[in-house]
């Protein structure tokens, strides 16, 4: 994954303050919660985006689309 799929990525997902909550929303390999520094790190291109976030990445996007779909039905019973 490139730094500029992280960003579109990042963005669609959690607005313009997005590297910090995904930084909250990432749970690394050793369990703990990411620091956003790490993140701004991939953002910048200063460390490679590590393979393991893809996965991450996916079930984000998919919990996401969830919450909006449920949102978006609620509206249309209104």
């Amino acid at each position: 994954m490139t730094k500029e799929e992280l960003h579109t990525i990042g963005r669609a997902l959690y607005g313009l303050k997005w590297q910090e909550e995904l930084a909250r929303k990432i749970i690394n390999l050793d369990g703990v919660e990411l620091d956003s520094r790490r993140v701004r790190q991939w953002a910048c291109g200063a460390r490679p985006v590590p393979a393991w976030l893809l996965p991450e990445l996916k079930a984000l996007v998919q919990k996401r689309m969830q919450e909006i779909q449920e949102i978006n039905f609620e509206l249309l019973a209104m």
